[in-house]
């Protein structure tokens, strides 16, 4: 499924939803920057990922779409290991949305 142009790497269901929210409201820079919330550390790129940003590397769509769909991935586990695997995908990616 197509999202503004892109997909982001292969997710379906509640993680493309996930996803959706993330993207939308991370926006997504591709380079390293300083979080803006905090002026700081952490230093953020892609849909506001911050483990071990490659500095002075400009990263295409195609590599923040595959981290950000490894990272939803990895924090989904998590929702539904806490959770139920049998929500509603809405509100499953709500919850995703809001761990990240």
């Amino acid at each position: 499924m197509a999202i503004k142009g892109r997909t982001i790497g292969g997710l379906t269901g509640a993680l493309l939803l996930a996803g959706l929210l993330i993207t939308g409201f991370e926006g997504r820079v591709l380079h390293v920057y300083p979080d803006p919330a905090s002026g700081d550390k952490p230093w953020t790129y892609c849909d506001g990922e911050t483990q071990s940003p490659q500095w002075n590397h400009v990263y295409t769509n195609a590599e923040c779409d595959s981290i950000t769909a490894a990272l939803i991935r990895q924090v989904d586990a998590k929702v539904v290991g806490c959770t139920s695997a049998h929500l509603p995908d809405k509100v499953r990616a709500a919850f995703d949305s809001l761990a990240w």
